[in-house]
């Protein structure tokens, strides 16, 4: 009977001492856990800022892209001088400028080649005769007619037909009514479309040239 007795005390005081040990036991194993669970809410945290800061080129998007974040390009400065104004720039010549523009030009063109070709015809008909028989007339020319020798009339004849010849030709060279028409045409209307205008200078040289260069041809070839 007393053995009965005793087992259950016995019982008792084990399962006291347990109850403590595993009291201390819950206590140290909730204390690990509160651990373990600050520790891996501070790594889910740390983990968090970390994919805020840091994103895939997938996951960027367009609002990321602010114009204070995108790399400044440098512009470039373009200096456009303008060009110097052109004073002539949408004139356009009268009529009457044209019309005086061609006709100084065909002037100018008439004088050029009726001194170049009356010198080519004077050079020819003094070729016509030697030097001996260019003396020859200028002697007998006003002499009387009595004293001149048959060989005398007959050079004289033949320097009045190439003389009177000369002076035909001569008279062919320079322009032509029709001939100056014809080109006051042609001159007035490129002048026109190219806008040309000849100086007043050459209108003067023009003007000189036409009063003086047929008297210096008549002295020269006198």
């Amino acid at each position: 009977m007393q053995d009965n007795t005793n087992t259950p005390e016995t019982a008792v005081t084990i399962t006291t001492e347990n109850f403590d040990m595993l009291a201390e036991l819950s206590k140290s194993t909730d204390v690990k856990t509160n651990s373990k669970v600050q520790s891996a809410d501070a790594t889910t945290n740390a983990e968090t800022k970390t994919n805020s800061l840091v994103k895939t080129d997938s996951s960027w998007e367009a609002d990321d892209f602010t114009p204070e974040l995108l790399p400044k390009k440098q512009t470039e400065t373009t200096t456009t001088v303008d060009a110097p104004e052109d004073k002539k720039a949408g004139k356009q010549i009268t009529d009457k400028v044209v019309e005086s523009s061609a006709r100084t030009a065909i002037g100018m063109l008439d004088i050029t080649q009726r001194t170049v070709l009356t010198l080519v015809v004077e050079r020819k008909f003094q070729k016509q005769f030697t030097k001996d028989e260019q003396e020859r007339i200028i002697e007998k020319t006003n002499a009387d007619v009595a004293t001149l020798t048959d060989a005398d009339k007959q050079l004289i004849e033949r320097y009045n037909k190439l003389d009177a010849k000369k002076d035909r030709t001569l008279k062919k060279i320079p322009f032509q009514p029709q001939e100056e028409t014809d080109l006051a045409e042609v001159f007035g209307r490129y002048f026109k479309e190219k806008q040309i205008e000849l100086p007043v200078g050459a209108h003067m040289a023009f003007a000189v040239i036409n009063v003086i260069g047929q008297r210096v041809l008549d002295v020269v070839f006198d």
